[in-house]
This record gives structure tokens, C-alpha cells and sequence, in this order.
């Protein structure tokens, strides 16, 4: 790794951070996922605190989301 050129080393960095993005990008989706299945078994038991918990990081997700997205296109603009 210490003869790379700055090329290759420049690609192989791109490379990393894409996987990285999206690794995260998929645990995101998968955890949005849990928290729905669980707010769904939470209803369905009339368990209250655990569904008032859940339905607030599950708005905190779409809230993240919903400024990530306004953040991207202010970006693009």
C-alpha cells in the first residue's frame, strides 16, 4: 500500500467512503423497519408507553430524513 500512487490511493478512498455511505444508508432503512414491527406488536399488546416511545423516534427519523432531503436539494440549487 506504500508504493500506490496518489491515484490509486484517491480511487480506493472513494471506494471506502461509497461503502460506507451505503452500509449506513441500509442500517437506516432496516432500523425504520424494526421500529415499525415493534410499534406494530406494542399496538397490538396495548402496551402504551413502549408505542408513545417508539412513535417518537420513529417522527425523529422521518424529521431527520425530511431535512437531510430539503439539505441535498438546497445542494443541488
Amino acid at each position: 500500500m506504500l508504493n500506490m500512487s496518489k491515484k490509486q490511493a484517491t480511487l480506493w478512498f472513494i471506494l471506502v467512503i461509497v461503502c460506507v455511505v451505503i452500509t449506513y444508508y441500509y442500517q437506516k432503512s432496516k432500523a425504520a423497519e424494526e421500529y415499525q414491527k415493534m410499534l406494530e406488536m406494542s399496538a397490538k399488546n396495548c402496551d402504551l408507553e413502549t408505542v408513545k416511545s417508539l412513535v417518537k423516534k420513529v417522527e425523529m427519523i422521518q424529521v431527520l430524513a425530511k431535512r437531510h432531503y430539503i439539505m441535498l436539494q438546497r445542494k443541488d440549487a
